[in-house]
């Protein structure tokens, strides 16, 4: 959990946190549970939602990361969600990896993600915009 962390109430469960992607030790943590839970049966295929991650409320001055405050670094934060599951799957001898994730970043492709934009209304407006975003996340190389 990042120090200064807040808990995030996803509906289910109880309250809950993001992890620490930046921190080695917590992806290691996060890909063990799945690993155990999923791919040893039989899932391949993951689909990284919250990516972002998607706080309740933004007060990144505030919040702290393993590599650093979270202001300098929450942007890698996707790329290395991503990774995590890459490095996982590649590890257990995965060579086509491929994950949907609802966010990416710099150098988040290397990683196998496959980004989803998130939620959109189905009207030609929505339509319109996703087609930009996708042009632009084109151009961005991701």
């Amino acid at each position: 959990k990042p120090e200064g962390g807040m808990n995030v109430s996803m509906g289910f469960g109880g309250d809950s946190d993001f992890f620490d992607a930046t921190n080695p030790r917590a992806r290691a943590y996060v890909w063990n549970k799945c690993k155990q839970n999923y791919f040893d049966k039989g899932v391949a295929l993951f689909w990284l939602d919250e990516a972002e991650p998607e706080f309740g409320v933004y007060d990144y001055e505030h919040f702290r990361c393993f590599l650093g405050p979270y202001l300098q670094v929450g942007n890698v934060y996707p790329q290395l969600y991503s990774r995590t599951f890459y490095d996982g799957m590649q590890a257990e001898g995965e060579q086509e990896i491929v994950n949907l994730v609802r966010c990416a970043w710099a150098g988040s492709q290397r990683y196998g993600a496959l980004v989803w934009s998130g939620d959109v209304h189905s009207t030609f407006r929505y339509l319109k915009m996703q087609m930009v975003a996708g042009l632009q996340m084109g151009l961005a190389g991701i």
